[in-house]
């Protein structure tokens, strides 16, 4: 092996390479300068004669110089398999990540033969996942006419519209997802923290509010209210609802939307245990000190949602500065449903409950009783 290595330029390079030059199933091609093909099985080369390429080369041989050139030129078994995919329900096909080869000359043929197969079939937008060891295929995708959506850590998601009219793919995910949690005990004192870093540590060592954080992908606005709490203050709340919610337009880095969700919760612990890397301080202030702080101008967005929060904790009773709501605040609560057309739970937010099923609904029970179940495992 080590003399392979050092005779790769002047001897196997020129004898063999290791190149998809067909698709043949079980089959590895080989090629020689003078452009005759070998199948690993034996057969015809493309000059006609029958040759076996075992004949030529030892098995030990031709698996020292593959090691060789396995940087350059990666070894291509092809499988004889197309490109997998599945169904989306709306009339699109996610090819399947697990069926993409590592070869871009392979993928490119697949690629082709696969996107001809589904426009006869009538299918819509087709979507590509490539993770970071497929990272070689997307300048492939990029000649089929394939466009990048959006990426993560994780992928590069591209999209194709197959139909020649116009597209209707969804644009790439737009909003972010905020809560701010009011978290309020029964000695009138809100919880209250000073960040380290961000606009709000810049507005001074005075400007103090409520625990706030971004929804995670996948999470429920209840669970995220209650793990931000408790990252940054150590504190374990109850989630007690959603009191109101504030949009604001380009925003972040890339100028998203952002959903903020202003949410209720009672706790259940009083000892603070500041979160290090986020929060340089937390203390349960008085609500009274806290409205009268001067932390944002009268009848701005977040002074009226402070009014909120304190109006929905008191419900008209107790004494805070400024005039008092005429009615208080309802927070709208989860229920967690069965979506009834296919598989699967959402959680409605609502200042009504959604009874439990009466009657002779037998159905609709196993089905509420099925979400309340999945709802108490979160």
């Amino acid at each position: 092996l080590k003399m392979l290595r050092m005779s790769t330029s002047m001897t196997w390079r020129g004898l063999i390479r290791a190149v998809p030059l067909a698709r043949t199933p079980q089959s590895l091609i080989f090629s020689s300068p003078a452009g005759k093909q070998w199948n690993r099985e034996g057969g015809k080369s493309s000059g006609g004669a029958p040759v076996a390429w075992h004949s030529l080369l030892s098995a030990g041989a031709v698996a020292a110089m593959a090691s060789v050139l396995l940087d350059e030129e990666r070894l291509v078994h092809a499988q004889g398999e197309e490109l997998q995919g599945k169904a989306d329900m709306f009339g699109g096909v996610l090819i399947d990540s697990k069926t993409l080869p590592t070869s871009a000359q392979l993928f490119d043929t697949q690629l082709a033969g696969a996107l001809s197969a589904w426009k006869t079939a009538g299918k819509k937008g087709i979507w590509l996942k490539l993770k970071p060891e497929h990272a070689t295929l997307l300048a492939t995708a990029y000649g089929h006419g394939f466009e990048m959506h959006h990426a993560n850590k994780q992928n590069m998601v591209l999209v194709k519209w197959l139909p020649e009219t116009p597209s209707t793919v969804p644009q790439p995910a737009s909003h972010y997802v905020g809560v701010g949690i009011a978290v309020i005990d029964d000695q009138n004192r809100i919880l209250v923290v000073q960040e380290k870093f961000g606009p709000a540590a810049r507005r001074g060592k005075d400007f103090w509010k409520m625990p706030t954080g971004l929804v995670d992908n996948g999470e429920d606005i209840e669970v995220a209210a209650v793990r931000e709490v408790l990252e940054e203050t150590g504190v374990h709340v109850k989630f007690e609802g959603v009191l109101a919610f504030r949009q604001n337009h380009k925003t972040g880095v890339e100028g998203k939307t952002d959903l903020f969700f202003l949410c209720k919760a009672k706790p259940l612990s009083s000892k603070i245990v500041c979160q290090e890397s986020e929060i340089a301080r937390a203390e349960w202030m008085p609500l009274k000190e806290y409205l009268s702080k001067p932390l944002w101008p009268d009848y701005s967005a977040y002074w009226w949602m402070s009014r909120l929060a304190t109006e929905a904790f008191l419900e008209g009773k107790g004494d805070i500065p400024g005039e008092r709501l005429a009615t208080v605040p309802v927070a709208f609560t989860p229920t967690n449903l069965p979506l009834g057309s296919r598989p699967g739970y959402n959680n409605i937010y609502s200042a009504a409950s959604c009874p439990p099923p009466q009657g002779d609904h037998a159905d609709a029970k196993v089905r509420w009783q099925a979400a309340q179940a999945a709802q108490s495992k979160l």
